[in-house]
């Protein structure tokens, strides 16, 4: 009775899965030694109350199916999800890659090579379509 209340009350804490998922285990296969076996069900459930905050969605998703996984099926499942997790992490971990316009100090201010710039792009925006040569603003053959 002992290994059974044991079983109930294990939480994974800081384990990591792969961890306590063999401490599960090893207590299931101890209840099966002392002749008080426990369904597959029943630890995969047990596992689902106990395995953290993290692992909820998809305790939740497989709580909800009709018919239970297998323990084996819940281990590579929730191996799946640290992997998924781990990933998330590096992504949010990454830095922003920022495209930054840097501008040159002119003899006319600050900014004023920018503003040229900017003001030749308008140009040659508003003329698309049109039969230009915008290099030198001269129109081309058959004009």
């Amino acid at each position: 009775m002992y290994l059974k209340e044991q079983l109930t009350q294990m939480s994974r804490g800081t384990k990591h899965v792969v961890k306590y998922l063999q401490t599960m285990k090893d207590t299931l296969d101890e209840l099966t030694l002392v002749d008080v076996p426990l369904s597959d069900d029943d630890l995969t459930i047990h596992v689902l109350n106990s395995i953290g905050y993290e692992f909820k969605k998809i305790a939740t998703a497989i709580k909800a199916r009709e018919c239970l996984i297998t323990f084996e099926e819940l281990h590579d499942n929730l191996i799946e999800h640290v992997t998924f997790l781990k990933h998330q992490e590096i992504q949010s971990d990454s830095p922003q890659i920022t495209a930054i316009k840097t501008c040159t100090f002119g003899h006319q201010g600050f900014n004023s090579k920018c503003d040229n710039t900017e003001n030749q792009n308008r140009k040659i925006n508003n003329n698309r379509g049109q039969n230009h040569d915008h290099r030198n603003n001269v129109p081309l053959l058959g004009d």
